[in-house]
């Protein structure tokens, strides 16, 4: 057979084009079925996709997925900004949307592992079942926000204690470490009746709070605050005769806010000079709580 006449199945059409039904079957190789384009150099717009999962309906450029694999939506340039793995360009009243049910709890997790709690090390979580908002950091929550706007911190330092002796404590001589105390509230703050000492677990201000009931008339008297042994503020009470006796049953109380370093530890003492304080319960007390 002639080459010519070989030729002759594959002229043009009318259109200049060669005709598929011309070709015998299993006549073209994958290879020049899809050989590298390297002629091609524009870049080409879709002007309709779709696919299983994924409908572009934009008339814009949308989702930007740059040489680096950051990907900007609404935005070209995700590298303009600090975090940049994903930027998300939002106007007045935009913004991202985590749509769960009713009862359900949806997070946004920050992780640093793929086991335990290293995959919610810091977390921001919304329970609808509930409506908390809580904060959460080392694979914790921790600040829990409600509906009514109330904040609360279960784990924030603090402890309150009140008086535990069967009756009046009398001193003289010294001054008198208070130790007479029984705990019903604590966190973090640990206290050691052998020594009085209030220990804080971490840095920050405190509010510390102490009120001391009197029992003792013709006497001065004075509480003291301690921050690590070191006095640092007072509150006093003279009921001598000569001053004018107004009696036994008062109280002394003395509060004031404190920056503190973590493992500090705050006492109490009552000035030497004589008389008697009531620890009986319901009769003195105290407390301290971190505040910042």
């Amino acid at each position: 057979m002639s080459l010519a006449r070989n030729l002759s199945k594959f002229k043009p059409s009318s259109s200049g084009l060669v005709e598929t039904a011309d070709i015998a079957d299993d006549a073209v190789t994958t290879a020049k079925v899809n050989p590298a384009q390297t002629d091609i150099t524009q870049v080409g717009t879709l002007t309709s996709f779709a696919s299983t999962g994924i409908d572009d309906n934009a008339d814009a450029t949308s989702i930007t997925i740059d040489s680096s694999e950051n990907v900007g939506i609404k935005t070209t340039t995700p590298t303009n900004y600090y975090a940049d793995d994903l930027v998300v360009t939002a106007p007045d009243e935009g913004g991202i949307t985590v749509v769960g049910g009713t009862t359900e709890r949806n997070y946004l997790a920050f992780a640093d592992g793929t086991s335990g709690d290293a995959r919610y090390r810091g977390l921001i979580s919304y329970d609808h079942n509930t409506d908390l908002l809580t904060l959460g950091a080392g694979g914790g929550g921790s600040v829990v926000l409600d509906g009514n706007g109330i904040l609360t911190n279960s784990t924030q330092p603090s402890i309150a204690m009140d008086a535990t002796s069967a009756g009046a404590v009398s001193f003289s001589g010294s001054n008198k470490l208070i130790t007479e105390w029984t705990s019903f509230h604590t966190v973090g703050i640990t206290y050691s009746s052998s020594n009085g000492r209030f220990t804080v677990p971490t840095a920050g201000k405190y509010l510390i709070t102490v009120h001391i009931y009197l029992y003792q008339n013709d006497a001065f008297q004075r509480v003291q605050i301690l921050d690590n042994d070191s006095i640092f503020v007072h509150s006093s009470a003279d009921f001598n005769n000569s001053d004018g006796d107004i009696g036994q049953d008062n109280t002394l109380s003395c509060t004031i806010v404190r920056d503190l370093s973590a493992n500090d530890y705050i006492t109490f003492t009552m000035l030497d000079g004589g008389g008697r304080i009531m620890m009986q319960g319901g009769h003195s007390h105290m407390s301290m709580h971190k505040l910042s």
